[in-house]
């Protein structure tokens, strides 16, 4: 088999209804996808706050001693 050979795809006509359907269906994965990376660095940015404010008080209580 050549090393050089080139793989093509036919493909079928599409309907609009098709095309319609393929974009909507790739459109909610993409939003969910977004949600979720959306979500995790909020969680993320949450746990620096936190963590931030933990040490802070944990800075102020050995400062009093």
């Amino acid at each position: 088999m050549d090393s050089n050979a080139i793989v093509t795809f036919k493909m079928k006509k599409m309907s609009s209804s098709m095309y319609w359907g393929m974009t909507t269906v790739l459109a909610v994965v993409l939003h969910g996808y977004q949600y979720i990376v959306e979500k995790v660095i909020r969680q993320t940015n949450d746990s620096q706050s936190r963590l931030q404010a933990l040490k802070a008080n944990i800075q102020k209580g050995s400062s009093h001693r």
